[in-house]
Parts: structure tokens; C-alpha cells; sequence
């Protein structure tokens, strides 16, 4: 990959929530498409599977807010054995349409699996981590067994962590069950987003290195989170603008 970056927007997305943690599908046929600037952080050498349509393919990815949050604390933290500082954070446009007016689908985890497949599941969302399996003493066993199935693969999901809907901490989901070939047009065989361009990369070395601040190993309030997420935001703004 390039270590160069494009000059780019972003594009605020202002929605009704029906929680902060998610957003239930809406039973009426209006659809509203959209297109938004979104960030994928990897390894050096990430797995694609071969079947994937693109490279988001089952696949979860934040706004700058959310990578900022991401880069600093869970990527970091998950990859300190594979020298998580040679990945490489890169932005995608992505279009996308949405069921409105509660807009996107419950956000869903995206993991592989033991495989190294990666595969959405419809079980692991923010809904039961919060009000069902946080604080289990078997946090893996209670996902799995006594949480039904709350998301679905059938389209683009969406989470917010925070509750400032001016300035969101967005992540979304992006199941390859509702994800649009590259002959295909929004709502074709109902399929909701697709990958319109790979706008470029940077390698997370160079954000550290602009000044990112790290998670502190103690507890977090909420507002020093939001704190924390806030002056990321600007650093990796101001990273992406000189490269």
C-alpha cells in the first residue's frame, strides 16, 4: 500500500436514535441512500477471503470519530504481538441505502472465525454486550449462549457509542449478505451499500508518531473518554491533511 493520503471530507451524519447503542430496522419500504468517508485499520498483511466482493467485505469500520476511539485503545491493545505500528489505517467512500426514518440496521460484530474467515454475527451486537453479558465472569460463553439473535446480515448495521449526535462516535457493520457486486445498483436483489472508491493510506506508525494519545490503563469516565476521542479526532485530522 501508499503511504500517502488523499485530500478528503467527511460528512456528518445527523439521524434519530432509537438507543445510543443502536438502530432497529424500520418496517416500512422508504429508502434514503447516502455516502459517507469511512476507516479500516489493519495489520500489515490483512486476510481477504477469496469470495469477498471488496475488501470490507464482513467487515466492521468507524467514521474518523470512531477510528480515532479504535486506534487508540481496542486495535492497539488486540495487536501488540504482530507490531500492530506496521499496519495501515485507509479510508473507503461507501454508498448505502437506508430504511428511514430509524435508518440503519443493529450494528454487528464482524470477526473471523477459527478459520481466518470473517463472517458477521447477527448474536454479537452492542445490544447484548450492554444489557446482557457485560461484567459475565464467562463473557464468551454468555454471547454465544444467551443471546438471540438481535442484528441481521441483511444490511448495512450502524452503533454509536456516545450520545452527541452533532460530533458521533459512529461505527458500522457490513455484512457480505447485503453488500452490492460491482455490476449492481443500490436496492439490486436488495442489497444496501457498496464500496464506491479506496481513497488511500497511512501507516498507523505515522499517526503515533503525529501524537496519538493511548488509552490509560485506568478506568475511564465517559467524559474523559469523550475527552480522549475529541483530541484524536484532531490529531489523525491533522495527520491525514499533511500527507
Amino acid at each position: 500500500m501508499k503511504n500517502r493520503i488523499f485530500k478528503y471530507c467527511y460528512i456528518s451524519i445527523f439521524l434519530v436514535l432509537t438507543s445510543c447503542s443502536s438502530i432497529q430496522q424500520n418496517t416500512t419500504n422508504i429508502s434514503e441512500d447516502k455516502t459517507s468517508i469511512v476507516y479500516q485499520v489493519t495489520s500489515e498483511a490483512p486476510f481477504i477471503d477469496n469470495d469477498s466482493i471488496s475488501q470490507l467485505s464482513n467487515r466492521n469500520v468507524g467514521n474518523i470519530q470512531g477510528i480515532s476511539d479504535y486506534l487508540s485503545s481496542a486495535f492497539l491493545k488486540r495487536h501488540q504481538d504482530k507490531n500492530s505500528e506496521n499496519g495501515y489505517l485507509t479510508a473507503y467512500k461507501i454508498s448505502y441505502s437506508t430504511v428511514v426514518p430509524n435508518t440503519f440496521g443493529t450494528y454487528i460484530r464482524c470477526n473471523h472465525d477459527e478459520n481466518g474467515k470473517y463472517e458477521c454475527n447477527p448474536k454479537d451486537t452492542y445490544v447484548c454486550k450492554k444489557q446482557i453479558c457485560e461484567g459475565s465472569k464467562n463473557y464468551k460463553e454468555c454471547m454465544e449462549n444467551k443471546c438471540s439473535a438481535i442484528g441481521d446480515s441483511s444490511q448495512i448495521g450502524a452503533a454509536w457509542i456516545n450520545s452527541d449526535l452533532t460530533n458521533p462516535v459512529m461505527f458500522f457493520s457490513l455484512p457480505q449478505a447485503s453488500e452490492c457486486s460491482t455490476n449492481q445498483q443500490l436496492g439490486d436483489n436488495n442489497c444496501s451499500w457498496k464500496v464506491d472508491a479506496k481513497l488511500g493510506s497511512v501507516t498507523i506508525k505515522s499517526i503515533l508518531d503525529a501524537g496519538l494519545l493511548l488509552k490509560p490503563e485506568m478506568k475511564e469516565t465517559s467524559d474523559e473518554r469523550q475527552i480522549r476521542i475529541d483530541k484524536n479526532t484532531e490529531i489523525l485530522e491533522k495527520a491525514l491533511e499533511k500527507m
